[in-house]
């Protein structure tokens, strides 16, 4: 992990995964999106993020990420990682969770085309478990997003 991300939280983190996705972005862009009450609230987080060296200012006065920290995929702090899909950030374990859903549906299928058996009962109830698992990770992680904070 990056250093100069170590201590990006609250409106700098939320400014910061706002600019992976809209890749530049002005000043009243961000005050708008992010719903912040001044332009001048925005234009020092972006400035903090100019000092720390993870963003570029055009001469027209918008903002860009540096080119390394331009990618679908990022670790922030003690962040899980995060994609960036279909504009909106997943938790990893979303797609486990998909893998999981497929299989459990298969197995059930399964059931439905040969005779049940106690391997087969035994595989879906662990593939249901897991599957309850792994859905209540991703809802916990949807719903504590870290750049949900406001810091001010």
């Amino acid at each position: 992990m990056d250093e100069r991300l170590a201590d990006l939280k609250g409106l700098r983190l939320r400014i910061f995964c706002y600019l992976l996705q809209e890749g530049q972005v002005g000043v009243r862009q961000v005050q708008r999106a992010l719903n912040l009450k001044s332009a001048s609230h925005a234009a020092y987080h972006l400035t903090k993020l100019y000092e720390t060296d993870i963003v570029n200012k055009t001469p027209d006065n918008r903002y860009k990420l540096k080119e390394e920290f331009q990618q679908k995929s990022v670790k922030i702090n003690v962040m899980t990682e995060y994609y960036l899909l279909v504009g909106k950030f997943w938790p990893r374990t979303v797609f486990y969770s998909t893998y999981l859903v497929i299989s459990l549906i298969i197995g059930l299928s399964l059931v439905f085309i040969d005779n049940l058996t106690v391997l087969r009962i035994y595989l879906i109830l662990s593939l249901g478990l897991a599957l309850a698992v792994s859905i209540y990770e991703v809802m916990h992680q949807l719903r504590a997003l870290p750049w949900e904070e406001d810091d001010g």
